[in-house]
């Protein structure tokens, strides 16, 4: 099964963004403190971890993290998100 970023979206509308106006210390293994947090439901463990997946690889975009870290609005975002993913087929 191809997963699509989109489409997952679309079917659960529950993946969630939070940005953190300040830094949350949530005593990571990397010592480093949250400034955003993703919070993804999926319909079973591989979906979830193709999600994750695609997750991973939208955040190594510095131009997406960018977006991110200005709260831009999420339609930007989306629509970034879903050029990457365009880019990777």
């Amino acid at each position: 099964m191809d997963l699509d970023v989109r489409e997952v979206a679309r079917l659960l509308n529950v993946a969630e963004k939070t940005v953190y106006g300040e830094p949350v210390d949530f005593r990571a293994v990397d010592g480093k403190p949250v400034r955003i947090l993703f919070t993804l439901l999926s319909p079973s463990v591989r979906a979830h971890l193709q999600l994750l997946s695609r997750l991973a690889f939208a955040l190594n975009d510095e131009a997406l993290r960018n977006l991110l870290f200005a709260s831009a609005a999420d339609a930007a975002i989306f629509t970034h998100v879903a050029a990457l993913e365009d880019s990777r087929r």
